[in-house]
């Protein structure tokens, strides 16, 4: 995206091209690698007048792809925090693209030449139409995405929803691939960030390919599996059938291999408390600096509970602190545009560290990403934190929840990195993801009130005041689990 950008910058220095993302941490980066791209092209900076980088909200002072229409339709923007009180945090920005969508205005003009959309998973049909409304004809929108990253385990919407239709029912948008014409869908097939044994892994816990309990999710469409760089080794790619599952040898540049190996690149590390975890990591660190030639810099921290990241990081900071190493927690103690800082090892909860990237990743508290109630966001998570590495990843946490992850990765690596599992049908896909999806406040309400009361019957047993004969419900409810068990084998 960003070589594009400074590509069309070079051949149109008159338009006026957007590049815009969901995750604000990214500016840095894609400024860094404009300009960088911009010296190539042209031998000069770019001229940022014309070619901006766009967080995709934007408020009254900072401008955003949403904040700059609204204000070309004369409405004043909204915050964040007027937003979630309107539509809730997780539609906070789709009610507010909603809004601005059905508010007509006959002087509003289209005025950016090209649009330049990344992260676009994570972002809600209604800013693609909003999108398509600002940009000039012939509609130069370009939209990257990865649904593996995306944080809250919504699909993909499709290019009517995203676009709209015209009067006749017609999709105002089509992706079409045309002999001797530029593809206009293209699926990248050669990883340069990943090491092969780190991008394999990410799938496996990513979709649950060695979960006891059986796949989380999967895609949809069986092609991609060829599309995104692995090949059959054994089996049939259907559904119904079972598959192995190995990258493809020109699926990876070549310096993976020559420079790492397996054992060096992945590292799974289960400990017994968390400030061991945390000594750990911090020894880990300090060798990478001294030893291994590392650059504080070189080096990310990803909490994966976001919600606690603050508290996690400062506790964690401590250990840093005694071997004199400097650091940062993205957005909090810098500036929220800024990713990294030198001679700093930077910390993050994953939503600012989706979208960066780093030589030497360390996952901490990943037992958060093991089991819960939303599998999918959960496992989603642990996906991207892995894909944050651009040579080793080590992925720590706490037993017992721990283990579940590092016996899940221990399988594929014992299965020299091939994924190994059977392809659910259609209708298995959809119970799937019904069943591991995000909640809502009073369905999530319902799990813990659940949850609660198991436990106190499990008390009462331990404490000899209740027999399971007092309960025919409970064996009910280990018949079915049972069978759940025994489906599960059966599929494997």
């Amino acid at each position: 995206m960003a070589l594009k950008a400074a590509y069309l910058h070079s051949q149109h220095p008159d338009w006026n091209i957007a590049v815009t993302f969901y995750t604000r941490s990214l500016s840095q980066q894609y400024k860094d690698m404009i300009t960088n791209f911009s010296y190539e092209f042209m031998g000069d900076i770019p001229n940022w007048d014309k070619l901006q980088i766009l967080h995709a909200w934007g408020t009254t002072s900072e401008p955003g792809i949403y904040s700059e229409i609204a204000k070309r339709k004369n409405i004043i923007p909204k915050t964040f925090s007027t937003a979630k009180l309107q539509y809730g945090i997780k539609y906070a920005f789709e009610g507010l693209c909603n809004e601005l969508l059905h508010y007509s205005d006959n002087e509003f003009k289209p005025f950016y030449d090209a649009i330049l959309i990344d992260e676009a998973q994570d972002l809600p049909a209604s800013f693609f139409r909003l999108c398509y409304e600002a940009a000039k004809a012939p509609k130069r929108i370009v939209f990257a995405y990865d649904e593996l990253q995306n944080l809250n385990a919504n699909i993909m919407p499709t290019l009517d929803e995203m676009f709209g239709v015209d009067s006749d029912g017609n999709p105002l948008v089509k992706l079409q691939n045309q002999q001797n014409e530029s593809r206009q869908d293209i699926v990248l097939p050669i990883c340069y960030r990943n090491t092969p044994w780190a991008l394999t892994l990410a799938h496996a816990l990513g979709f649950g390919i060695y979960r006891k309990e059986g796949l989380v999710q999967l895609f949809n469409d069986l092609e991609l599996w060829n599309d995104i760089g692995y090949k059959v080794i054994s089996g049939i790619l259907d559904y119904g059938n079972k598959v192995k599952l190995a990258r493809k040898e020109d699926s990876y540049p070549k310096y993976f291999t020559k420079l790492l190996t397996p054992e060096s690149a992945v590292k799974v590390m289960s400990f017994d408390e968390v400030l061991v975890q945390y000594q750990w990591v911090a020894d880990e660190i300090e060798r990478n600096i001294s030893e291994d030639e590392l650059d504080p810099d070189d080096i990310l921290v990803i909490f994966p509970e976001a919600y606690y990241s603050k508290d996690q990081y400062m506790a964690f900071r401590q250990f840093l602190l005694k071997k004199n190493i400097d650091s940062i927690l993205a957005g909090v103690n810098a500036d929220r545009d800024t990713f990294k800082v030198e001679n700093c090892v930077t910390c993050s909860s994953i939503y600012r560290a989706k979208g960066n990237e780093a030589p030497m990743v360390y996952i901490v508290n990943a037992e958060y990403c093991a089991q819960g109630a939303e599998m999918i966001t959960l496992r989603n998570i642990l996906f991207t934190a892995i894909t944050r590495s651009r040579a080793w990843v080590r992925i720590c946490g706490v037993s017992p929840e721990m283990d579940i992850i590092k016996e899940e990765a221990q399988k594929c690596i014992n299965n020299n990195y091939v994924l190994e599992f059977r392809v659910p049908t259609p209708e298995e896909l959809e119970k799937m993801r019904l069943i591991h999806r995000d909640r809502t406040d009073e369905e999530k309400k319902k799990i813990r009130d659940a949850a609660k009361a198991i436990k106190n019957i499990i008390e009462l047993i331990d404490k000899g005041e209740l027999d399971f004969t007092d309960l025919p419900e409970l064996n009910t409810l280990m018949n079915k689990i049972n069978y759940k068990r025994n489906e599960v084998d059966t599929h494997e």
